[in-house]
């Protein structure tokens, strides 16, 4: 009988910068380690370990131009 393991761990961190009175810049990166070890009854039919590491940065403006209109740009 085949099997299959997934292991999934994930971290992140956001900071927060007041630019001025109006203009907020906020920043900050997720770390995301996976890894699948499979026997060779499951598809896609190979055995082994496969393992993937990502580092997701992020980034965001928000202008608040009057009380009731906000801009928001987004890098992610």
């Amino acid at each position: 009988h085949g099997e299959q393991e997934e292991r999934v761990f994930q971290g992140f961190g956001y900071l927060t910068a007041h630019l001025t009175r109006n203009l907020d810049l906020t920043g900050g990166v997720t770390y995301r380690h996976q890894r699948i070890t499979r026997s060779p009854i499951v598809p896609p039919f190979t055995d082994g370990e496969f393992q993937q590491v990502e580092w997701l940065p992020k980034a965001g403006l928000v202008y608040t131009a009057a009380p009731n209109l906000t801009l928001r740009a987004a890098y992610y």
